[in-house]
Parts: C-alpha cells; structure tokens; sequence
C-alpha cells in the first residue's frame, strides 16, 4: 500500500515500536484499534487445549490487524498478536480510522482492496484445508500460483499447507523423487 509515507508524515503520533517477543495484544482482550505494520514482522496465534499453537496469520510490512474485529459484534482477538523482531506499527482507534476513511479516498480504497484480498485468502484456506490429501493441498496451491509457489523453509510452506514441518518434508521430497514438482530458488514449479 503506497498510502504509509503519506501516513508516516501525519500520523506520527500513533506509531508504535516493540522489541521482539513483545505482545501487542493477546487472546481473550478486546481489540479497541487496527493496527498497519509499517516494518518488521508480527505472528498471530493461539495455544489449543491440549498445547499445541493453532497459527492463524504472518503480517509484514503494509499489513493489518484488528481490521476484522473492531466494527464487529464481538472485537475479541482471538490468538495472541506478537512481534517477531523488532517491529513499527501503526495503532488507529476506532474515531481516527474511520475518520481517515471517510476524508482520505485514496485509503479508502488501499483498505477495501486490502479486506477483498483477505476474504480471497481466508476463501482459499478454507478450501486448502477442507482436502483430506497433502499431496491436493500442495497441487491447489501450486495451480493458483502460476508463477512457482515461493516459500522461506519447510516450516513456512508447512504453514501455507496447515501441515507439520515433516509431513511436508516428506511430500516435498518424495514429490521431488517422482518428478512431480521441481525446487529452484525456493520455488516450487
């Protein structure tokens, strides 16, 4: 979204910078403003009854939070919001974002592309994650990366499967082995 530096010069004062590991929010607290990330690297999660972490969101640069909960009937984050590394972000109350939406048009339309790109992401992971076979979830989202489907490590591409690290070794290698995909640069063709 090209709309930061503008909001860099005027929004100054609701800037806010955390150390890593630091909790921006956490599970269970009433989200009471949007966030925008303006550097670093944020991790939304949560921790299932029996221990294990339900992962629910990365956010990077020009990213949001709270964006899908505080206009709703029950703005409760729902997994904790945490700093990865030493981050910058923005932090809208409700008056201010709604202010910046109705006198600023060029935002306005930044957000509503930004909401319609995450009801396409949260449509395609609902999807992903309705196929029994990891071997159908890896093929999807290849067919809707027509480009190659870029990934960090195993553990990033095993997020984006909603699979563990090894499973997804195991599938990435054997699919390899048959000739099935190929790996260049961190991109699976």
């Amino acid at each position: 979204m090209e709309y930061i530096e503008k909001l860099l010069e005027s929004y100054k004062d609701k800037i806010r910078s955390y150390k890593k590991g630091m909790y921006i929010a956490r599970e269970g607290e009433r989200c009471s403003f949007i966030g925008i990330v303006i550097e670093g690297y944020i991790k939304i999660s949560s921790i299932s009854s029996n221990g294990d972490e339900i992962f629910y969101k990365h956010l990077y640069s020009e990213d949001m939070f709270g964006n899908n909960l505080l206009f709703s009937s029950n703005p409760v984050y729902k997994g904790d919001v945490v700093t990865m590394e030493d981050t910058r972000v923005f932090l809208f109350d409700k008056e201010t974002f709604l202010n910046l939406l109705t006198t600023d048009k060029e935002f306005l339309e930044s957000f509503l592309f930004y909401q319609s790109e995450d009801a396409k992401r949260l449509n395609q992971t609902v999807k992903l994650l309705s196929m029994d076979k990891a071997e159908d979830r890896l093929f999807y989202l290849l067919r809707h990366n027509r480009n190659g489907l870029k990934f960090k490590n195993m553990s990033t591409l095993a997020l984006q499967l909603g699979l563990t690290r090894e499973s997804t070794s195991r599938l990435v290698h054997r699919l390899l082995r048959e000739g099935q995909i190929y790996i260049v640069d961190n991109l699976i063709f």
